[in-house]
């Protein structure tokens, strides 16, 4: 996987591109958006991303068609995981998220 593949490289990058370059290689596999989706998942959990948001927090019944995910790391970089894709925000995003 990408986020395995840099580290062996020795490239740096922010925690955030790592996830959003997952998304993307997967992407380019042609695999479905689920299945994009998952793999960002599992990189940001690896980069041991916080959750500050969850589009399916507090809905009493089911879950969202399109998912939307903010994570956070440790480097301050931030990525927002979607089914449609992965998007790196910055300082001025995050105001405008909260």
């Amino acid at each position: 996987m990408l986020f395995l593949n840099n580290f062996w490289k020795g490239e740096t990058m922010s925690k955030a591109q790592i996830v959003a370059d997952t998304y993307n290689e997967m992407r380019a596999k042609n695999a479905s958006s689920q299945a994009c989706y998952d793999a960002a998942l599992r990189a940001a959990e690896y980069q041991d991303g916080t959750e500050i948001w969850n589009s399916n927090d507090g809905l009493t019944y089911g879950i969202s068609s399109t998912p939307n995910r903010i994570f956070e790391f440790d480097d301050g970089s931030s990525v927002n995981v979607t089914y449609g894709g992965d998007y790196i925000l910055t300082e001025e995003d995050l105001d405008d998220e909260s």
